[in-house]
């Protein structure tokens, strides 16, 4: 769970990042599967909706503190 949030507080940063100066950033990520039960290999799909068009949004991955790599 706590991969999860980390990823998607970093996907709401850059979506806030790369939009124009004034704009408000809506949009919403959803993940599939929303949680991971273990360290391993997963193929997870993201989906995203109410962004501004043409906006560019980068999707990472990442380990919450204290987590091994």
């Amino acid at each position: 769970m706590r991969k999860l949030l980390a990823i998607l507080s970093i996907v709401f940063a850059v979506g806030l990042l790369a939009a124009p100066a004034g704009a408000q950033t809506t949009g919403t990520i959803t993940t599939d599967p929303p949680i991971v039960p273990e360290a391993g290999e997963y193929e997870i799909t993201a989906n995203g909706s109410g962004y501004i068009g043409g906006t560019d949004i980068l999707v990472g991955s990442c380990t919450a503190p204290g987590d091994a790599l």
